[in-house]
């Protein structure tokens, strides 16, 4: 791994990405009402089995948001605080998906696809995070370019939704293969095949780690 003193330094311009203040915090209390909303929820429901995502979950957005208070200046944090606080968004919309039988067809892909969109919204703020690391500054115009290509990765729920006859859901969720109101493109795609696909995305992060390494 090379070290900071080898590498280049950044050229006007290609500093460091930030997220403002204001929307990493809006976020974080946001991301905290969410897991608090989740975890009642699950009780409610019966499903108390969430409450070992959501804990973490809530614990990783507290060390997010000491991180972000000791380090204010640093550009890191925020992605952090960001990365941690949507996934608990991700997750509600998981558990409010269990009762099928209480809403929609089309108001279920579209809960899922949210789900889907927070989570790998989740993961490219690890990417930038993680590839970052630990100045959080872009010394290389490649890595701009990756990083931004990776924003690309959110279309990914939106084709796959459109192009799936049935509704994409993760394996866990037991029941029959649901009609998807919103297919739209014929492509032959089944909806196990299309949840793998989604997977695949947040394999992202690795992005992540090889910028880190490089």
């Amino acid at each position: 791994m090379s070290s900071i003193q080898d590498r280049p330094q950044p050229k006007h311009g290609d500093g460091a990405p930030r997220i403002r203040p204001g929307i990493s915090d809006t976020l974080l209390v946001a991301g905290l009402v969410a897991g608090l909303a989740a975890s009642i929820y699950a009780l409610a429901v019966g499903i108390p089995g969430e409450l070992l995502w959501l804990l973490p979950g809530m614990a990783a957005v507290g060390a997010a948001a000491l991180v972000r208070r000791r380090l204010p200046l640093h550009p890191l944090p925020g992605w952090f605080v960001v990365g941690t606080s949507v996934s608990l968004f991700g997750l509600l919309l998981s558990e409010l998906t269990v009762g099928t039988e209480l809403i929609g067809a089309a108001s279920l892909a579209l809960m899922n696809l949210f789900a889907q969109l927070f989570g790998l919204l989740s993961a490219i703020c690890f990417t930038y995070l993680i590839g970052l690391f630990p100045d959080g500054q872009v010394y290389r115009r490649f890595e701009r370019r990756i990083l931004r290509v990776s924003w690309w990765l959110l279309l990914v729920p939106v084709l796959l939704l459109l192009a799936t006859p049935v509704i994409p859901l993760p394996d866990y969720f037991v029941t029959d293969p649901i009609d998807n109101p919103l297919h739209l493109l014929s492509i032959g795609l089944d909806g196990d095949r299309a949840y793998s696909l989604i997977q695949l995305a947040y394999s992202v992060i690795v992005v992540g780690v090889v910028l880190l390494v490089l």
